[in-house]
């Protein structure tokens, strides 16, 4: 079982199979008839994980090993070159106490409605 996975992971690094489609869409080789064809990247890697840790017995071994190796294959060799989220979805890094208005009055207003029905 691990050999097979180990196996996977190499033909993976070698570039035989085919997961990421572009900069921001990625495909599971082992899944070829999903309903969605593409992810993005985190989305794999849930989909790898998932499916690799699954408790269930419609997997076979193969299939867990298969994915183990994806997600493996995801975090050590994808994570760094490829950042699938767009650039406008990624956190400020800027000084989240500055970047907020300093003026800005936050109310509760669940304390409010119960002063105004009694």
């Amino acid at each position: 079982m691990e050999e097979y996975g180990d196996k996977i992971y190499l033909s993976l690094k070698s570039g035989k199979l085919k997961v990421k489609l572009s900069p921001h869409s990625f495909t599971c080789p082992y899944c070829p008839n999903k309903k969605k064809p593409s992810f993005q990247y985190k989305d794999l890697l849930q989909h790898a994980s998932g499916v690799g840790n699954s408790n269930s017995d419609k997997r076979t071994a193969k299939e867990k090993a298969s994915h183990l190796a994806l997600a493996k294959y995801l975090q050590q060799d994808l994570a760094d070159d490829s950042q699938a989220e767009p650039s406008s979805k990624r956190r400020k890094t800027g000084d989240p106490i500055q970047d907020c208005d300093q003026d800005e009055k936050l109310v509760c207003p669940w304390k409010g409605t119960h002063l105004l029905n009694s």
